[in-house]
């Protein structure tokens, strides 16, 4: 399943930058832009990373960032008796998925250090948006029960990102970067808790609903590392 995620994370940000492109009106438009991919998290997650540079001045370029990751996971619960006659197969398993995208939009400024090495860095405004969702199977001879839960988030956050860039060559540059950033996040949660009747074989006898609203500032406990392999056009 994870391989499934990892293709259409990939083809959402191809269609990104397809997107992106067709607004150019000509040639003239996407001259000198870089276009770089975030190696690390496409090679080693379930996540893809686009970065899309436009020069304004000298050493120094608009940044926009577009972040896709998604997962799923499901597995056999452990609490549940799969005995038991007539029950549905959401009592006998446990699910996470999620899904969430990431725009941030900054500036970027170069300092030349050796030959074709140089740093750079720059403030990013970070934006994203998720959905997750989630059931847990509880044991129970008489009562199996299972709680579903459904979260919808939103973030506004500010960053600061500093990095290497190695020049390969005219058109093609690796880079390592890390990225700060504090943010805003609210979450809409609903859930919900299911009850099997094992004597009458009828299925969620009790349902309790709950929606809240949480906000939270959250500060990572730790850099955000990327390789970017990066093409100039």
């Amino acid at each position: 399943m994870k391989k499934i995620y990892i293709k259409l994370i990939a083809i959402a940000v191809i269609s990104s930058f397809s997107l992106n492109l067709s607004k150019a009106q000509n040639l003239d438009d996407i001259k000198n832009k870089e276009i770089g991919l975030n190696f690390r998290n496409l090679w080693f997650g379930s996540a893809a990373e686009l970065v899309i540079r436009k020069p304004i001045g000298e050493n120094q370029f608009k940044r926009k960032t577009f972040r896709v990751s998604g997962n799923f996971q499901e597995n056999n619960s452990a609490l549940t008796g799969s005995t038991v006659v007539g029950l549905p197969d959401a009592y006998l398993t446990d699910m996470n998925s999620n899904f969430n995208l990431t725009a941030s939009f900054g500036k970027e400024k170069r300092v030349p250090l050796l030959d074709q090495l140089y740093f750079y860095h720059g403030p990013t405004l970070i934006t994203s948006v998720g959905f997750s969702k989630s059931r847990t199977a509880f044991g129970g001879l008489n009562a199996p029960s299972k709680q579903d839960q459904s979260n919808v988030m939103l973030g506004l956050g500010l960053g600061y990102f500093g990095g290497i860039g190695y020049q390969v060559s005219e058109k093609f540059s690796i880079q390592i970067d890390n990225l700060l950033q504090v943010s805003i996040n609210s979450r809409l949660q609903n859930q919900s808790t299911s009850t099997f009747d094992t004597n009458t074989q009828t299925d969620e006898t009790s349902n309790t609903i709950t929606d809240k609203v949480t906000n939270s500032i959250g500060i990572p406990g730790s850099n955000i590392s990327r390789i970017w392999v990066v093409f100039k056009f």
